[in-house]
């Protein structure tokens, strides 16, 4: 079996070899021929959205902090160097906000783009709150954009919006689950390939593509390919569009 290089969705960017949701990062995907790029949303204290996973700051900038709790002039001062794993080589690498990189990813037209809304974030301020704070920046991408969460109810208050293209992330298998996906009719759904029983031959068919993650093995993304996987979310962009070029 074969993988099309269409088929691989760009975890956090580049992330493999750049820090994770980093402007840097998310143009390396790019420039390496990524279809399709995932990243996170938090919002600041004043709910300004930024493009980053963890709502304490700790992991990714070195610095301590609830990412809630601090203005978006305070983040101005904050890095995503992530040195814990690649010292001090990306302290230049500034913590974005979602403008700046929605005007990066503007340039990239044919590229799908999840943006996903951390629960922290909607717990803090609210579905409207954090639906509102995206809504107006995401305007240039829209067409290209598909809004994803593990907050099954934010992923419906989007769709109540408007927003025709959605995405659920669950990592629980069992009936309930599959009963919300197919009450939600979401256009993806995504899963943590270890979130699956072993026994399961073939994903649930329906109107939605599958994505799973979190695959960096070319070998593992077959399997799953042969699953029924429509796409596979990687941190090793770059290696696995050269592996299945």
């Amino acid at each position: 079996m074969q993988i099309e290089n269409k088929k691989f969705v760009a975890h956090r960017g580049f992330s493999k070899e750049y820090p994770e949701n980093s402007y840097a990062g998310i143009l390396a995907a790019l420039q390496c021929g990524a279809s399709y790029i995932e990243f996170d949303v938090q919002l600041s204290a004043d709910k300004v959205p930024y493009v980053i996973h963890d709502s304490e700051l700790k992991r990714t900038t070195g610095k301590d902090g609830l990412i809630y709790e601090l203005s978006s002039v305070e983040l101005n001062d904050y890095n995503v160097a992530y040195a814990s794993r690649f010292g001090d080589k990306y302290t230049h690498e500034s913590l974005s906000n979602l403008t700046k990189i929605v005007e990066l990813l503007s340039k990239w037209p044919q590229c799908q783009v999840f943006v996903e809304l951390k629960r922290a974030s909607i717990t803090q301020f609210g579905k409207k709150a954090v639906y509102e704070s995206i809504v107006k920046i995401l305007g240039p991408i829209q067409k290209q954009t598909i809004i994803i969460s593990f907050d099954i109810e934010f992923v419906k208050y989007a769709k109540q919006q408007g927003c025709s293209r959605i995405a659920w992330v669950f990592d629980e298998w069992h009936d309930t689950v599959k009963d919300q996906v197919f009450r939600l009719q979401p256009e993806y759904v995504f899963t943590d390939w270890e979130c699956v029983p072993a026994e399961i031959v073939k994903l649930w068919p329906g109107a939605w593509q599958w994505v799973i993650y979190e695959i960096d093995d070319p070998q593992l993304a077959l399997k799953w390919i042969s699953k029924g996987a429509d796409l596979i979310e990687t941190n090793d962009i770059a290696g696995m569009l050269k592996t299945f070029d």
